[in-house]
């Protein structure tokens, strides 16, 4: 069972992958719900270190389960080109719900959407506005890569 303790994550650890962040781009199923708010989880990889696709499938199970009494969105989130993707959910509920998803599922951000602009929440506690909305980063239908390299070997 995963702990929703908060982990110390030191800034300069994140630093190293906040452009990276800052630079995400979305991939959903389904079209997005007109909610204003919200935000985009994923259970992959906790804390940035990769796991086998087995644990990345459980997690992602938790998660789902966590959040089954919201309407949500099964997607990906990843690198522009989406080499790097790992499976993420948009959940359509209170943005103040991300602190409590992005430690229990020990991740180092979360991506919240508030009166429909997008921010980054690092595990740190640190706040970015990306200047953007959601839709803007979300890619239509786009042939995915056969390499993840989110994935462990």
């Amino acid at each position: 069972m995963l702990t929703p303790e908060i982990k110390r994550i030191a800034p300069a650890l994140l630093d190293v992958y906040l452009d990276d962040y800052k630079e995400a781009s979305f991939v959903f199923a389904q079209p997005l719900p007109k909610a204003a708010s919200g935000c985009v989880i994923t259970a992959f990889n906790p804390y940035g270190r990769k796991v086998g696709i087995r644990k990345n499938r459980y997690l992602h199970g938790l998660l789902i389960d966590a959040i089954r009494h919201f309407r949500y969105t099964n997607g990906f989130g990843g690198d522009k080109r989406m080499l790097y993707r790992e499976t993420s959910v948009f959940v359509s509920c209170d943005p103040r719900l991300a602190w409590r998803y992005l430690r229990r599922f020990q991740q180092n951000g979360v991506y919240v959407v508030r009166r429909g602009m997008l921010y980054l929440l690092l595990a740190d506690g640190r706040e970015f506005k990306l200047g953007c909305t959601l839709a803007k980063r979300v890619h239509k239908r786009p042939c995915l890569p056969r390499q993840n390299r989110a994935q462990a070997l």
